[in-house]
């Protein structure tokens, strides 16, 4: 028996929908100066080309911290010194 086209429009709109779900959420938000990045995500402190991000420098992380395109990496020896779901990669709390 032949599959019909509705039953595979209807399963390729299923699976477009449960990819677009599985999208991340942004890492900022857009923004044209600071005070639009208060309030909107407490770790966004600073407007940087357009998008809130957590940090315009290392200075803005903390001691042995480091700013990465905006977003703050913690410093580490090993896993261990990493928040669940990060990964010490290059002395660097990286996202898994």
């Amino acid at each position: 028996m032949k599959p019909s086209f509705t039953r595979w429009f209807v399963v390729s709109v299923g699976m477009l929908v449960a990819w677009a779900a599985c999208v991340p959420e942004p890492k900022s938000v857009p923004c044209s100066n600071q005070g639009d990045c208060e309030g909107k995500n407490a770790a966004f402190q600073y407007c940087l080309e357009s998008r809130c991000v957590e940090c315009v420098s290392d200075a803005s992380c903390g001691v042995g911290n480091a700013c990465v395109d905006g977003v703050c990496e913690r410093s580490c020896r090993d896993g261990r010194d990493c928040l669940d779901g990060y990964a010490c990669t290059s002395t660097r709390c990286t996202r898994l």
